[in-house]
């Protein structure tokens, strides 16, 4: 495991931060950041990131046969943010997932506001702002070389809710009693 690593802040995306995603027989928590390609402290965490694939590469090589050195490749840690005609964007997109149990035990990802507070039971939606802590680890799989980026903590700088009125508009009609609504129905 590499040292922790924290992202420029970044717009979230698919967030499953106060849940694991469960779907398609998953159990891990996640987040895609979306990050501005320009800004120098993206350049920066990009080589960064670029070096540490590099160094998995040399390493895969370093272990494997003679004859499979030169079929190694490498899988990027980040990809272009494409618009919907396919032209770039801009930004980059990097996504980080972790486990939500390790060896049988309850893994928890650490949420903390903009001034370092423990945050418990926020929802944070797409479109929030946030940095991302990680850590990297090298691997090699089926002929291709690169590095893991391991989910560890979220600073919220600007929260965006996740919603849950289902895509409904308010409408006139019949309202409940408050002690009816005191369990939101979240399905």
């Amino acid at each position: 495991m590499s040292k922790p690593l924290v992202t420029p802040k970044g717009i979230a995306s698919y967030p499953h931060l106060d849940q694991p995603d469960t779907a398609f027989g998953q159990n891990a928590y996640k987040v895609t950041l979306i990050l501005d390609a320009s800004d120098p402290e993206v350049v920066e965490l990009l080589n960064a990131l670029d070096q540490l694939v590099d160094e998995s590469l040399e390493a895969a090589k370093k272990d494997a046969k003679p004859a499979q050195k030169a079929k190694i490749g490498t899988n990027p840690p980040y990809e272009q943010e494409l618009d919907d005609n396919g032209d770039p964007t801009g930004n980059v997109i990097i996504k980080f997932k972790q486990n939500a149990e390790i060896n049988g035990e309850a893994v928890e990802i650490a949420v903390v506001d903009a001034k370092k507070n423990r945050l418990h039971g926020v929802r944070v939606g797409a479109g929030s702002t946030i940095r991302v802590g990680f850590t990297t680890r090298p691997y090699c799989m089926k002929g291709s070389a690169g590095i893991t980026r391991d989910l560890r903590a979220v600073q919220l700088l600007n929260l965006v809710e996740k919603e849950s009125s289902f895509g409904f508009d308010e409408e006139d009609g019949f309202t409940a009693a408050p002690e009816a609504t005191a369990d939101d129905a979240d399905f």
